[in-house]
């Protein structure tokens, strides 16, 4: 990794780059982004058609598009999807209007070329999240040089986000915007915004929500920056209180009619139907979850499931006493174990600067701790929507970790900080490589795992297998 003049240390007045500036990406950055596209084109490979999360789903989607002119329909309430072709409706348009085009270009091609492109495409989104999880380290921490590409190295080799930058879904974009937004918000602390790009913003929010409905579970993130924006610029509360309109009534012009229309027809907001099934799983209130004999169990498997796909990937599941799991090898549960360590180093750090920052005694400048703030609400807000998806709504979010993904730029930029903030400044070059050879042993794992174990057991004779043994 190249090395800077500057040392690590931030000081307490140090601003936010200025926008208009480029830093120029390191070489380790390229070598991160490059061994990122080679293991998600060999995903590509490794993973069966059809066999992404709801991947023809996705694909008959964009189809039904081409061949109704119109969207797919939720047919009843437990549906997911438009009976006529089994297109996945649950979803807002945004990502399938969007590559309408590139399907009418390439729909006389087989319907496996069809969605390797799509794959492709996916491939590309995942990178650039990559990239601009870089540009928000070094937007917020221009003086620290290994911060940023030690981020967008967390979050390039993640086996979950390497399997969403692998398959047809509405995950790419949807990180890909999210990350976008996030960095649009961050570059916007050191500025005075108009009514008019408060407008702006709303409209690109709009956008994300429109991606992917769980978009709309991070809404209130814009108070940080217009209270932000109210302190640091003195702003009167009636020109704050405009620009939060503005905001609001431009995301929700773009995005309401979506929300409305699954209300008008099935009497809720949320557009995946209750689960029927796995009733001791659920619950029907708070209350219920407090008073309910299951309920802190429930609480406890949720936040023990969600950390472990978090680090694998869909249907990754380690060894228990009770069930073998579909982890192959011992030495894959060994390396999950350090993971796993090295995330609870990560959060006593955030803690511990969480403790700092009450006592007024940190070395972030009120910018950058209004940056954090920032990417913490984003990062909680998806937090708590998912427990709330997995505790009241579908089980399915045990195994979750891939619906808090929209988030993954602020998740891993606060994993870094923790670590950072624990470890000596001498130690903190280290990291980066660390992280790259410890994730990309793991990714090896994961891509046995998926030849080994889950092609067999869910595409048995398709794509590829191999005998484990």
């Amino acid at each position: 990794m190249e090395e800077s003049k500057q040392p690590p240390e931030i000081s307490a007045e140090s601003e936010i780059r200025n926008p208009t500036s480029h830093p120029r990406p390191p070489r380790f950055l390229w070598l991160v982004l490059g061994l990122h596209v080679a293991m998600a084109f060999t995903y590509t490979w490794l993973i069966p058609p059809d066999r992404g999360p709801d991947e023809p789903h996705h694909l008959a989607y964009i189809a039904h598009l081409h061949n109704y002119h119109e969207l797919p329909h939720l047919t009843s309430p437990r549906a997911s999807r438009d009976e006529r072709d089994n297109a996945i409706a649950i979803h807002p348009p945004v990502y399938y209007v969007a590559g309408w085009p590139l399907y009418e270009l390439i729909k006389g091609l087989p319907h496996d070329s069809i969605e390797k492109v799509f794959r492709w495409l996916a491939v590309l989104m995942g990178a650039a999240t990559v990239f601009l999880t870089w540009r928000i380290g070094v937007t917020l921490f221009p003086e620290n040089p290994h911060l940023p590409v030690t981020a967008a190295t967390f979050v390039a080799f993640l086996p979950e986000f390497q399997l969403l930058s692998s398959v047809m879904n509405n995950d790419g974009p949807m990180m890909l915007l999210s990350t976008a937004f996030l960095l649009l918000l961050i570059r916007c602390l050191n500025r005075t915004l108009s009514v008019k790009d408060w407008l702006l913003l709303g409209v690109f929010y709009g956008v994300i929500v429109m991606t992917k409905a769980s978009g709309a579970a991070t809404f209130p993130v814009a108070l940080v920056l217009l209270a932000w924006h109210h302190r640091r610029h003195r702003q009167p509360s009636r020109q704050t209180a405009a620009r939060g309109i503005a905001f609001y009534a431009s995301a929700l012009l773009i995005s309401a009619w979506w929300f409305l229309d699954i209300y008008r027809r099935f009497g809720r907001l949320q557009p995946i139907p209750r689960f029927d099934f796995a009733s001791d799983l659920l619950h029907d209130s708070l209350a219920d979850l407090l008073t309910s004999e299951q309920g802190w169990l429930c609480v406890m498997v949720f936040l023990m499931h969600v950390q472990q796909s978090i680090w694998g990937q869909v249907d990754w599941f380690l060894p228990t006493e009770r069930f073998r799991g579909m982890a192959f090898f011992a030495e894959s549960e060994a390396l999950y174990r350090l993971f796993a360590v090295v995330a609870y180093v990560s959060l006593a750090g955030l803690v511990w600067l969480g403790v700092n920052l009450l006592r007024k005694k940190t070395r972030y400048s009120q910018l950058q701790i209004a940056g954090l703030t920032l990417l913490a609400t984003h990062f909680l807000l998806s937090f708590a929507a998912l427990a709330h998806f997995t505790l009241f709504v579908h089980p399915g979010g045990y195994q979750g970790g891939r619906y808090l993904y929209p988030s993954v730029a602020a998740f891993s930029t606060l994993f870094v900080v923790g670590l950072m903030n624990l470890l000596p400044p001498r130690a903190h070059r280290y990291i980066a490589p660390a992280l790259l050879i410890g994730l990309l042993v793991w990714n090896l794992f994961c891509a046995l795992n998926l030849v080994g174990c889950l092609n067999p057991v869910y595409a048995p004779g398709v794509g590829v297998q191999i005998d484990l043994g």
